[in-house]
């Protein structure tokens, strides 16, 4: 009820205050996905980093996470400005940045970054929202931690386990206005990840490349906490998706399954064989029909 709760805070009441299980009214509004309500509280003083609750899956959260993770940049800017912890991260170690990066949330960015986040920060995978970005194509991301790398002292070459760096993932894709940037930054374009691969031989097989990986690289990125966030618009059954890791196989050489002789499955199904079941069927009417007519031609002329 956000206008009861105007209400109360107008009336004085006290929006950090805690039940004796140490909630606080935004950790219940968050948890509840109360999403105009903890807006409210945020704004009228509650503790941006007072808000997180462990979901009926076991898993934690955290109000600024979240935010990132529903794309809620409005909500997000708001806590920066309050004040949250900018370092927030999930289970796997994918920091708000790096989420935010992956989703291409330029304003997010440029607030967590204005906040203090780690722009060479990365996950369990190896990940930095450098390489979320790069291999997403968000050039105005990238040009934001570009920039705010080079104030950092750190490199465009950060890499994951597997060693694939901003520039390889950004050319196994085709994003060529961030390749450009990262090249005009300085990237080392020769970096190989540990197949001995380069950004060339990348882009070079690229659109092999993203169709035999697209399943793999779609597993990979994902598995960020689940719902139950006051900004999450799906409720807290919903699972919300960030950047896991991004690995990379080393480039096909030659050509597909299909040149090597091996055939794809064969095409069966209701769909191919459902017409022509049809077709037997109108045609075996068809034959009962002419039968059924010579037999009553034939009685009429015994009859006759």
């Amino acid at each position: 009820h956000l206008a009861c709760v105007s209400l109360l805070l107008d009336a004085g009441a006290d929006v950090r205050a805690v039940d004796e299980e140490g909630m606080s009214a935004l950790a219940n509004a968050a948890q509840k996905n109360h999403g105009d309500v903890a807006y409210e509280l945020v704004a009228r003083g509650a503790d941006p980093d007072d808000a997180g609750f462990v979901d009926d899956d076991a898993v934690a959260h955290n109000l600024l996470w979240d935010a990132v993770a529903a794309g809620n940049e409005a909500f997000a800017a708001l806590l920066v400005a309050k004040g949250a912890a900018c370092g927030a991260a999930d289970a796997r170690g994918s920091t708000a940045l790096v989420n935010a990066a992956h989703k291409g949330l330029n304003a997010t960015v440029d607030a967590l970054l204005a906040g203090g986040a780690d722009p060479a920060a990365r996950n369990d995978e190896g990940v930095d929202a450098l390489i979320a970005a790069a291999s997403e194509g968000h050039g105005a991301v990238v040009d934001s931690l570009v920039a705010a790398l080079a104030a950092a002292g750190a490199g465009l070459d950060g890499a994951d386990k597997d060693g694939t760096t901003a520039l390889m993932a950004a050319a196994v894709r085709g994003h060529g206005a961030v390749l450009d940037a990262l090249l005009a930054g300085r990237a080392a374009v020769d970096a190989r990840n540990g197949d001995g691969h380069t950004a060339l031989m990348f882009a070079y097989n690229g659109k092999n490349q993203v169709k035999t990986l697209e399943a793999k690289y779609l597993k990979a990125v994902g598995g960020a906490p689940g719902g139950g966030s006051a900004v999450d618009p799906r409720g807290h059954r919903g699972r919300a998706r960030g950047p896991r890791g991004h690995r990379r196989q080393a480039p096909r050489r030659g050509r597909g399954p299909r040149a090597r002789g091996q055939r794809g499955p064969r095409r069966r199904g209701l769909r191919l064989q459902g017409p022509r079941r049809r077709a037997r069927g109108r045609g075996r009417g068809r034959a009962l029909g002419r039968r059924a007519a010579k037999k009553g031609a034939a009685r009429a002329r015994v009859s006759d």
